[in-house]
């Protein structure tokens, strides 16, 4: 059984006046991946989003609130290949 599980993640600005800081959220599938991305990018501030996938470490990340959540270090993720700049 593999540690790691592949997920997809939209990185995005999430505090509008700040360049300098940079968020993830992250999903079981693309059609999540875009739907949140799309909702940012219709924000007033239009945030641009990168989708990304990755191998993130089962042991750093779980379930919350019905969706996703991780612990925001280092290993957290793997391989990770940008899919939409």
């Amino acid at each position: 059984m593999s540690d790691l599980k592949l997920m997809v993640g939209v990185d995005y600005k999430s505090c509008p006046d700040d360049d300098e800081y940079n968020t993830y959220e992250i999903f079981d599938n693309m059609e999540e991946a875009v739907n949140f991305a799309n909702d940012i990018e219709n924000k007033d501030y239009k945030a641009k989003t990168k989708i990304f996938v990755a191998d993130f470490s089962k042991s750093r990340i779980y379930k919350e609130n019905k969706g996703w959540n991780y612990d925001d270090v280092s290993d957290t993720y793997y391989n990770r290949t940008d899919i939409r700049v």
